[in-house]
């Protein structure tokens, strides 16, 4: 039995200083990442997590409470932008990704078009829609 997992995107708003929901997705099983994301799975190998399953943040959208809700039995975690830009480089690295493949995470992720507004490589200010000046993604996981 395989493992998956949901996301959500969430844009802290430049204007209301609060998160907005942005997107959400359900990604493609891949073990490797999920291990990678929080440890969760099981995994044997030489790939060391960000961070446990740490739960949402309790600033969340209310979109996102509800899709929380929705996945109330799931175990949870997010990770900031910091941690995607991270998660994105070692992506690149794992699977022998060229310099074309930039925005790895989001094609992992089935949210490809999110590429355009939030470059996970470079200068965040130049390539971030403006409206916004952070990210996070959350992550549900089940079995």
């Amino acid at each position: 039995m395989g493992w998956d997992m949901n996301c959500v995107v969430e844009a802290l708003n430049r204007k209301t200083e609060k998160w907005d929901f942005f997107a959400a997705s359900m990604s493609h099983r891949n073990t490797e990442m999920f291990f990678r994301i929080a440890g969760f799975g099981s995994y044997e190998g030489e790939i060391e997590p960000i961070d446990d399953c740490r739960g949402s943040p309790v600033d969340t959208s209310d979109p996102t409470d509800t899709w929380s809700d929705y996945n109330e039995d799931w175990s949870s975690t997010w990770l900031d932008r910091a941690e995607l830009e991270s998660l994105n480089q070692w992506l690149k690295e794992r699977y022998n990704l060229g310099a074309g493949f930039k925005n790895c995470l989001w094609q992992a992720l089935d949210l490809k078009y999110l590429s355009a507004l939030f470059n996970l490589e470079g200068d965040w200010a130049e390539a971030s829609a403006t409206r916004y000046k952070d990210l996070r993604v959350l992550f549900y996981f089940s079995h």
